[in-house]
């Protein structure tokens, strides 16, 4: 296997592992840090972009669910609803930095856009938390 096919397999690797599918740890990372021959700043950015798809798909089911939502329920949404949105907008999107522990993480995905929390600024704590998570716990 070439370096070129090693990182696209990390990359694969990491975006199935934060999917909803499959809430599982992402082996090819600790394999490529045992094996020689890879760069670490390299393995770990590859690793953060493809947990950032991965969590990017999680949040497009969420705001597709939340659609559907819209769809069935015509009456409106309730001021308890629309306050929760507003406090999600304001906070959650810092839950994104606990996006890499394996179940919650895909919980507070799908929840970030189901309730439309801003994606730039969701997506950008998911990768600072997965960058924390691969440089201090790996």
């Amino acid at each position: 296997m070439s370096i070129e096919e090693s990182y696209l397999f990390l990359l694969f690797d990491s975006i199935m592992s934060s999917l909803i599918l499959l809430p599982n740890t992402p082996m090819v990372f600790k394999a490529m840090n045992i094996l020689d021959g890879f760069r670490y700043e390299i393995v770990v950015i590859v690793a953060v972009f493809g947990n950032a798809i991965g969590a990017s798909l999680n949040y497009l089911l969420g705001g597709v669910l939340n659609y559907a939502k819209d769809n069935i329920d015509k009456s409106g949404e309730s001021d308890r609803f629309v306050s929760l949105k507003v406090f999600a907008n304001k906070r959650l999107f810092l839950l994104g930095l606990f996006s890499f522990i394996p179940l919650l993480g895909v919980i507070l995905t799908l929840a970030a856009g189901f309730l439309r929390v801003s994606y730039l600024r969701f997506i950008s704590t998911v990768m600072i938390g997965r960058l924390v998570d691969y440089y201090f716990f790996y």
